[in-house]
């Protein structure tokens, strides 16, 4: 993700593909702060970014039901 305006156009394309686009519930920054102390590296902030608005996801090329 390179910044809002990309994480925009997935809220967009998620609200489009109902059955097909699964992202999950946000994560803290204490977690984001946790995984970065764990691994000892600091995450890029644009991917940041798309973990503070979706805690991973993927788009189906089919329905899921």
């Amino acid at each position: 993700m390179a910044d809002m305006k990309t994480l925009e156009k997935l809220e967009v394309l998620i609200a489009k593909l109902p059955g097909r686009a699964f992202f999950r519930q946000p994560a803290s920054a204490d977690a984001i702060a946790d995984l970065e102390r764990e691994i000892g590296s600091e995450l890029p902030e644009s991917y940041k970014m798309f973990l503070l608005a979706h805690d991973g996801g993927f788009i189906n090329d089919e329905v899921i039901d």
